[in-house]
């Protein structure tokens, strides 16, 4: 570690004792106050770099420092060392005695995560922070790039002051990746290179009742297959455009998603589009057929997600007098104030952004406002029921 005189320090953790060695091996113990270290996992070696483009190499056979160069001008960016005598710092690969032996390929972005498993390694990178990055395998004995590959958001980058990053973590039992990114972190499966089938897009229905017709940002499912490798859901907000490495377009506009799985995607359409459409998904293994549809300025459709007792798919359709659901126990009387939920309403005023809640304040109002009609009728029991008609 970095003292405070901007030198490596001896740490006992046994003893929680930590001590300034005089010198490293062979080289004043003088470094810059950024100075990064990294550990191969066998405990073999210790990798130090710094941003002035110095690099310095620890043996533990030795216990000692072996190893000191200075081959460039500047270093940011990853840095990672191997129990195979290899180390990274930036683009740069070096062997046992630190010695620049490759540049790795700069044009995917600015260098973030770097990792070696066994012989192998992986790298991320990113072209900006607001693009997808890149996570390629790489072959330490070339320098070969194997399968670059887009992955959902950008690993962060090194910032003034902070020039190092160290953003790519792989699990222990070699299940997934973990990268460091601008929101938090991403799980990136161990074969997220392998080779899938492109998707298929089937149909797109309302959310609510699973017909047609939808409008515009309403909550839809879509149907297909190869849609997502995986089953997730969100609750951010906004809602993301990008849900497991995978996005949804409408018109070339992206659609919030909710959900995603294998068969079916959980979105919003967005407000901006009306009539004629075409979706199109994409997916890491590939681009979707286009899916035609219309959207019409209105189609209202009421949820049937209610369940009472032994009683599923009921509409959602809610008497505000006691917060539950209408049923033939449960009677609307006449007078009551009443809560439904619905999509497919349209355009608002204030107009809402797609994937943003509406605010309470004011509170958005349909721009065609709904006429509700009811319909009662007596089942042979005699039981009344009531039921909403648009």
């Amino acid at each position: 570690m970095a003292g405070p005189a901007h030198t490596i320090d001896r740490i006992d953790l046994l003893l929680r004792t930590a001590s300034t060695p005089a010198t490293l091996g062979p080289y004043e113990n003088s470094i810059n106050l950024n100075t990064v270290l990294a550990a191969s996992s066998n405990g073999a070696s210790i990798l130090a770099a710094m941003p002035d483009g110095t690099v310095m190499l620890y043996d533990a056979n030795a216990d000692s420092f072996i190893a000191s160069r200075k081959d460039y001008t500047a270093l940011a960016g990853a840095y990672a060392a191997s129990n195979f005598n290899f180390f990274v710092a930036d683009n740069h690969l070096l062997n046992e005695s630190l010695v620049p032996i490759a540049d790795l390929d700069p044009s995917s972005g600015a260098s973030s995560g770097f990792a070696f498993v066994d012989q192998k390694a992986f790298r991320t990178t990113a072209a900006a922070a607001t693009t997808p990055g890149v996570m390629e395998r790489v072959d330490p004995n070339s320098a070969a790039i194997v399968r670059p590959t887009s992955i959902t958001e950008a690993p962060l980058v090194g910032q003034p002051g902070a020039v190092f990053t160290r953003t790519l973590a792989p699990l222990a039992n070699r299940s997934a990746f973990v990268s460091l990114t601008a929101s938090g972190f991403t799980v990136i499966s161990w074969d997220y290179d392998a080779s899938v089938a492109p998707p298929s897009l089937q149909k797109v229905v309302s959310a609510a009742d699973d017909e047609t017709p939808i409008a515009p940002g309403g909550l839809v499912t879509v149907w297909g297959s190869q849609l997502s490798a995986v089953n997730i859901a969100t609750s951010e907000v906004p809602v993301p455009t990008a849900l497991a490495d995978s996005c949804l377009t409408v018109n070339g506009a992206l659609a919030p998603m909710l959900f995603a799985s294998p068969s079916q995607i959980n979105a919003q359409l967005p407000f901006e589009v009306e009539g004629n459409a075409t979706m199109v998904l994409h997916t890491p293994g590939g681009t979707s057929n286009d899916l035609n549809f219309s959207i019409l300025s209105t189609a209202p459709s009421v949820f049937h997600s209610g369940v009472a007792g032994p009683q599923s798919g009921i509409p959602t359709v809610v008497r505000a007098k006691n917060n539950q659901l209408v049923t033939t126990a449960n009677p609307i009387h006449r007078g009551e104030a009443i809560v439904i939920w619905a999509t497919g309403l349209g355009r608002t005023d204030p107009p809402l952004a797609t994937g943003m809640a509406g605010p309470d304040h004011p509170l958005p109002a349909a721009v065609v406002q709904p006429a509700l009609h009811w319909a009662a009728y007596r089942c042979p029991s005699t039981m009344r029921r009531s039921r909403p008609a648009w």
